[in-house]
């Protein structure tokens, strides 16, 4: 069993240019929390997660508080938003993507999710062309459903 075999061959991306208002979009109508980003060539250049853009609209120290109620303004986080809704992707992606070629084994892929914090993992070619992906916890139940045995 390789990879390609349990991959999601669904290939929705942004590019790096794109409004970050357009990717909270797709957030909103999607169970996903994290896109991958590509360029023209569909080369994957990187990914763009939920966690990201929190993480930009909220202080760094207001990570070590205990309570929000701290913070000087209740409406920082939505004026964050805001301010952010016409930047681009590009300025908030992270580039340091794992990834694995869809010719790689399953016990591969299962190492990189232990080694790795990172819930999706990107599917590409030896060309960097991006294929798919495959989420915790689709190979979650890769294990589970003894599809292996098929």
């Amino acid at each position: 069993m390789r990879v390609r075999d349990i991959m999601i061959k669904d290939l929705s991306a942004v590019y790096a240019d794109t409004p970050i208002n357009y990717v909270i979009g797709m957030f909103n109508h999607s169970e996903k929390r994290s896109l991958p980003v590509i360029d023209n060539d569909f080369h994957l250049i990187g990914c763009i997660t939920v966690r990201m853009l929190v993480d930009k609209c909220i202080p760094e120290y207001f990570k070590t508080l205990q309570n929000p109620l701290f913070l000087p303004d209740n409406n920082q986080f939505e004026t964050s938003i805001k301010e952010m809704r016409n930047e681009k992707v590009e300025n908030i992606m992270g580039k340091n993507i794992v990834t694995v070629y869809e010719d790689g084994s399953i016990t591969e892929i299962t190492s990189d999710f232990l080694k790795h914090s990172d819930k999706t993992i990107y599917v590409v070619d030896y060309k960097n062309h991006l294929k798919g992906f495959v989420d915790i916890k689709h190979l979650m139940c890769y294990f589970a459903c003894d599809k292996k045995e098929e």
